[in-house]
């Protein structure tokens, strides 16, 4: 039993001694990687930074007003919502104007087809009763 624990005892240096060495090899590695990410995290945090003095002026465009916070009121560039309710002139209330307005043209539009095919069948009726 004792020569048992002895083998276990040796493989359990040799696996330590190899984990150490697997450690020492990629070390480097890992730190250059470690390096990277902080390098990217300080590239991202810059571009946000950029982003967020950007929104104002993008709200200006949206919303037609420069607003400073999201609320029910308004919403708009970067908050979770857009047309709140004194949103009237921004961008997505406009876009729906046009949208309504495009299908009240579109409806109009099949109305008078209708309406042209039912002359032209009349038309054609009454060609046919006078030959």
């Amino acid at each position: 039993m004792a020569n048992n624990t002895g083998n276990v005892l040796a493989d359990a240096e040799r696996f330590r001694k190899h984990t150490e060495n697997l450690l020492a090899k990629n070390r480097a590695s890992v730190d250059e990687a470690q390096e990277r990410n902080k390098e990217s995290l300080t590239k991202l945090n810059e571009k946000l930074k950029t982003f967020g003095m950007n929104i104002p002026e993008l709200k200006l465009k949206m919303c037609d007003s420069n607003v400073t916070n999201c609320s029910i009121v308004c919403g708009g560039a970067g908050c979770g919502f857009c047309e709140g309710l004194s949103c009237d002139v921004g961008a997505v209330s406009k876009a729906n104007q046009a949208l309504d307005v495009a299908k009240q043209q579109s409806a109009k539009i099949k109305s008078h087809m209708d309406e042209a095919e039912q002359l032209l069948r009349n038309v054609i009726a009454k060609k046919i009763m006078h030959k």
